[in-house]
């Protein structure tokens, strides 16, 4: 489960959260989910590999399209 505190912003437009197996994540590839409320401040992923280490990012955008990261997070599943 991640967690985030909630974008304030007037231009808030969305989260979009982002997953890799290895760390350095970067925007380059399909967010695994997006949350267009800006008063959600969770997510929860489901279906993972069983002892497997996942990175995760969460990236806050506004209506212009510009965003900005959070610092990189890893979790590993039992």
């Amino acid at each position: 489960r991640l967690s985030w505190s909630q974008n304030t912003d007037s231009d808030f437009a969305s989260y979009r959260i982002y997953r890799s197996r290895t760390p350095g994540l970067v925007e380059n590839q399909p967010p695994i989910h997006i949350i267009n409320v800006n008063t959600a401040t969770t997510f929860t992923d489901l279906g993972l590999d069983r002892s497997t280490t996942y990175y995760y990012r969460v990236f806050v955008y506004d209506r212009g399209g510009l965003s900005a990261g959070s610092n990189e997070v890893q979790a590993k599943t039992k």
